[in-house]
């Protein structure tokens, strides 16, 4: 008897598992292409070259821009859709096996997390590509000075990124989820003007009006759609100019991130057509 109801506990996860990954399964999706890309594209093999002569400011600026142009918004973009999948929060409610209710609670919190931190480690991954791509000379002492040096600069980045992973779970697990921030106090406060806009266009569950809840959410979709907003602008100045402001491992972050405003829209209803709902309830 103990070995079926061990079973069973294992497959009521799974499919529990399963229903999470389907409900974000956008910021899945880009967060897999974001590691295809940079961990077996031939052309991100040598991405981070650029950064042997580059001075120390540049990647911090592309730290702070992976950060907060990719990281991030994967974070709450995935945070976003499951706190507010109205199916999912009466699943939660509705479980009355403790184990599975606790199931259903840690993997909805890490799992943002994880695909948050899984930016870094893309990141980390063409780092290492482009380590391996350097040539090895041994002819003279200047030639294999210079990729000594190129090698020193991508690892000086490695160790920025790895920091930026440190500070981005250390934010996420620790950070105060109203947003009651010194600094973003005055920026909740214009948003308050675009409640009206944020209601009609965020599909799914709706806080109470004019709680700290829908404040603190709202705050997070002005950020994906000031992120948006920014990467269309980019490109509609033309390509030079984008290519000019974030040069190729710059535009990354951008190019990966910049259409995970969409994330939020698109999935909601159309998850609400497709996912059967007798596999809801079954978890």
């Amino acid at each position: 008897m103990p070995q079926p109801m061990s079973f069973f506990r294992l497959w009521q996860c799974i499919l529990q598992f399963t229903l999470i990954l389907w409900i974000i399964r956008v910021v899945v999706a880009m967060t897999v292409l974001g590691l295809l890309i940079l961990g077996l594209a031939p052309q991100a093999q040598d991405l981070f070259v650029e950064f042997a002569d580059a001075p120390v400011w540049r990647m911090i600026l592309f730290v702070c821009v992976m950060v907060v142009v990719w990281a991030m918004p994967t974070h709450y973009a995935a945070r976003l859709l499951l706190d507010t999948d109205e199916r999912f929060r009466q699943l939660c409610v509705a479980q009355w096996q403790p184990e599975h209710a606790r199931f259903l609670e840690v993997t909805a919190r890490w799992m943002p997390r994880v695909l948050g931190l899984l930016t870094f480690v893309a990141v980390l991954i063409a780092i290492w590509r482009s380590h391996l791509n350097l040539p090895i000379l041994d002819s003279t002492p200047d030639q294999t000075a210079v990729i000594d040096e190129a090698n020193r600069s991508l690892a000086m980045l490695a160790a920025l990124v790895v920091l930026a992973a440190a500070g981005f779970m250390l934010y996420v697990v620790k950070r105060n989820r109203s947003a009651d921030l010194p600094v973003l106090r005055g920026v909740k406060r214009l948003n308050e003007r675009l409640v009206p806009l944020w209601r009609s266009i965020s599909p799914g569950l709706a806080d109470a009006p004019g709680s700290e809840e829908e404040a603190g959410r709202d705050l997070g979709r002005l950020l994906l759609a000031t992120i948006f907003v920014a990467f269309v602008a980019f490109f509609v100045f033309g390509a030079g100019f984008a290519a000019l402001m974030f040069p190729r491992a710059t535009a990354v972050p951008f190019i990966l991130g910049g259409w995970l405003p969409f994330c939020r829209i698109l999935p909601a209803p159309v998850g609400s057509c497709v996912l059967p709902s007798s596999s809801a309830s079954s978890c």
